[in-house]
C-alpha cells in the first residue's frame, strides 16, 4: 500500500458540489426518520403506527386517522384533541376518505369497508362542547 498525497483545493475537486449535496440529503433523511410523528403529537396518538389518513373536504379542522390495530380516530387540529374514535376494524386501516356529505369510508386488511355517519351533538352554546356520535355500518 502506498500513501497518496491529497489536494484539498475545492477547485481541482469537479464533485465536491454534488459530495456535499448527498451529504445535506441524508441529513435531511435521517432528521425525518428519527422526527416525531404527526399524529402522536396531538392528544394521545395511536397506540399502533398511523397507515391511512383523510382530512374532511368541508371544514379545515377535521381530519380522520387510522392504524395498524384497527382504530380510526377523528381530530380536531384547531384545539388539537381527538373528538371521536373506534376500533372499526381487526386489521391494519389501509385506506379512508370523507364524502362530500360527511361520511368517513375505511377500509382494512382484514377485507372489510366501514362506513361511518359522524353527527355533532349539541350539549351547549359553546364549540367544546360538542360531541361526534359515530354509527357503523
Amino acid at each position: 500500500m502506498e500513501k497518496t498525497a491529497r489536494n484539498l483545493d475545492p477547485a481541482l475537486h469537479p464533485f465536491a458540489r454534488a459530495r456535499e449535496y448527498v451529504r445535506a440529503m441524508n441529513a435531511t433523511k435521517l432528521e425525518r426518520v428519527f422526527a416525531a410523528p404527526f399524529i402522536s403529537q396531538i392528544g394521545r396518538g395511536h397506540e399502533d403506527g398511523v397507515y391511512a389518513f383523510a382530512k374532511d373536504p368541508t371544514s379545515l379542522e377535521r381530519f380522520a386517522s387510522g392504524s395498524g390495530d384497527g382504530v380510526v380516530k377523528v381530530w380536531d387540529l384547531s384545539d388539537q384533541s381527538e373528538v371521536w374514535r373506534t376500533q372499526a376494524h381487526s386489521n391494519i386501516v389501509k385506506g379512508m376518505a370523507w364524502t362530500r356529505d360527511r361520511k368517513l369510508l375505511s377500509c382494512s386488511n382484514d377485507k372489510a369497508i366501514k362506513y361511518v355517519t359522524l353527527r355533532v351533538e349539541y350539549f351547549g352554546s359553546t364549540r367544546s362542547a360538542n360531541r361526534l356520535k359515530g354509527f357503523i355500518y
